[in-house]
């Protein structure tokens, strides 16, 4: 994966360079989280509640197309309309009422 995201999924490493100070975007979060779930087996609760919380505070700063065009990349374009339903939020950037 190469988002600016590390990997969420399973931050732990021996390597030094992780200890370097790091900023996500909530956009590459979202993803990674999205991408940790689907090889998770869409099982983890925490996960997907990562998500919705992610995309829930950051709704109207989120780039969409970003989102869109990485989510198609990592193969979870799928879980994003889900999850972009699940926060009550309408795929092309409106809040759903």
């Amino acid at each position: 994966m190469s988002l600016g995201a590390r990997n969420l999924c399973n931050p732990s490493s021996s390597d030094a360079s992780a200890l370097e100070p790091y900023l996500a975007f909530p956009e590459d979060t979202t993803l990674a989280k999205l991408d940790c779930y689907r090889r998770g087996g869409g099982t983890s609760d925490r996960q997907w509640r990562d998500v919705l919380d992610v995309l829930k505070v950051q709704a109207e700063w989120l780039d969409r197309a970003y989102l869109r065009d990485w989510a198609g990349r990592l193969n979870v374009a799928d879980l994003l309309v889900r999850a972009l339903d699940d926060a009550g939020l309408a795929p092309d950037g409106a809040t759903q009422p």
